[in-house]
């Protein structure tokens, strides 16, 4: 027997139960478990096994136990996630296999029996055992044979809306355009516009043709022209004089040396007198005129600067394109007239952009629109019509070699000249020529035509003739 001093006590029943109940009461209640994204269920259950009982305390155990719940409880989430995504799938499965049954049954010819039946359908031929031949050859488009052609997708309207989000374009870093390439890119930006949204049909009804003859618009800017059919049937023709009105206009509102009065801007006073005292300087006063400009700059650049200026910039410019489309009514076409709108109306801020711009320098900006029936002027305007004598070719080596017989139908975009005194001197570059459409003269025996075409005028500052663009 082993000596009695070598042994355990025994411990007694009243003593274990209250060991178990002190244990049992030192567990954290479950509503208090933390949640972890970073650690699973079976990493915990693995760090459980490889750490000896003996050497698991009780605050590890219980911070083991607190992440094995969260664990579970995530899980259980991301499980009730899964089951959601893969409802709503199968809800997008069903609602596209009905737009392609409907797509379907829309190409369909309607001389095909099967045309409205929707795909799984038993088909007459699959009913009878009739299997129908496949043509080996494809009908040739134009013979009146079925073709299935590729769907065009309907064009997505500017969305106004996002500009303010999206903010300007940036463009630190690079250099301005020349004023050449600008002011032809412009022109080149309303011609485009005009060719889009110009009445379309090649031929139009009598109807319609007199309607845009009489239109007051038409009539207004075609003063000159007795006989405007002609220009308002043809299709290319018709397009060039929405693209010319719509370059005067902008031209007037936003380009030209009183366009801020033209516009209504309440700074337009202090501008006006800066051009009344330049128009009044003698000839040669070249000091005078560059300090003039020095004070237009500064001017300018201080009204751009303004706060407010970009609001009174697009208010304005949202009204004249309004007004401008309203005159034109029914020569442009239709819808969507949102889109139309929004387009022309950027427009229009690009010619205040580039008005802006001209007088934010110390240089003399001259602009003159040349008028129906003025004569041809090599120095000062652009051919537009090319076909004129049949070919472009014929047409250029009349036109240089008698010049003198052709007169203007129409203009499509004024004369600019830039006069620049920062060397002594004025000097005077035509930085763009108008273009213009040509016609010839009718012959008279004995009378010659007289001359009203656009010329730098020699004792004062300003372009002559009927087409200046002012106040």
């Amino acid at each position: 027997m082993a000596p009695m001093e070598n042994r355990t006590p025994s411990t007694s029943p009243e003593k274990a139960a209250d060991e178990r109940s002190a244990n049992v009461y030192s567990q954290p209640p479950p509503q208090f478990a933390l949640r972890t994204r970073h650690t699973s269920s079976k990493s915990l259950s693995q760090m459980a096994q490889h750490m000896p009982a003996s050497e698991l305390s009780l605050d590890q155990f219980v911070s083991l136990t607190l992440q094995l719940g969260a664990a579970q409880n995530e899980i259980s989430h991301l499980k009730d996630i899964n089951k959601e995504l893969k409802e709503r799938i199968k809800e997008l499965e069903v609602a596209l296999s009905e737009e392609k049954n409907k797509v379907q049954a829309a190409r369909a010819p309607v001389s095909n029996p099967t045309a409205s039946l929707p795909l799984g359908s038993s088909t007459p031929s699959r009913r009878n055992g009739f299997v129908p031949t496949t043509p080996s050859s494809k009908p040739t488009p134009g013979s009146g044979g079925f073709t299935r052609r590729r769907h065009g997708r309907t064009e997505t309207p500017d969305q106004r809306s996002l500009a303010a989000m999206l903010g300007p374009q940036f463009t630190l870093g690079m250099l301005p355009q020349d004023d050449r390439g600008l002011l032809n890119d412009f022109f080149d930006a309303i011609k485009s516009w005009a060719d889009y949204w110009t009445l379309k049909p090649a031929t139009l009804p009598p109807e319609v043709e007199v309607a845009l003859v009489r239109l007051p618009t038409v009539k207004a800017f075609l003063r000159n022209t007795q006989n405007r059919q002609p220009i308002v049937a043809d299709l290319d023709l018709r397009s060039a004089l929405v693209a010319s009105i719509v370059s005067r206009d902008i031209a007037y509102y936003g380009m030209c040396d009183h366009f801020l009065y033209n516009s209504g801007h309440p700074g337009a006073g202090a501008c006006d007198d800066l051009f009344s005292q330049y128009n009044n300087l003698a000839t040669g006063n070249v000091e005078e005129k560059q300090r003039l400009l020095s004070q237009q700059k500064t001017l300018y650049t201080t009204i751009k600067n303004e706060t407010s200026h970009r609001e009174w910039r697009a208010e304005i410019a949202w009204k004249r394109s309004g007004h401008l489309i309203g005159d034109l009514g029914p020569i442009l076409e239709s819808q969507p007239a949102l889109n139309r709108h929004n387009t022309l109306n950027d427009l229009f801020i690009k010619g205040y952009r580039v008005g802006f711009r001209m007088r934010m320098e110390t240089s003399k900006w001259q602009m003159a629109w040349p008028l129906d029936g003025d004569d041809f002027d090599f120095e000062l305007m652009v051919n537009q019509s090319h076909d004129l004598c049949g070919d472009a070719l014929r047409t250029l080596s009349r036109i240089q070699e008698y010049p003198g017989n052709f007169t203007v139908r129409f203009g499509k975009s004024p004369t600019i000249i830039k006069s620049d005194f920062s060397t002594g001197v004025e000097v005077r570059t035509v930085i763009h020529k108008a273009m213009v459409y040509l016609e010839e003269k009718q012959q008279f025996i004995g009378v010659e035509r007289r001359r009203r075409g656009t010329t730098v005028g020699a004792n004062n500052n300003s372009l002559s003739g009927a087409g200046i663009i002012s106040a």
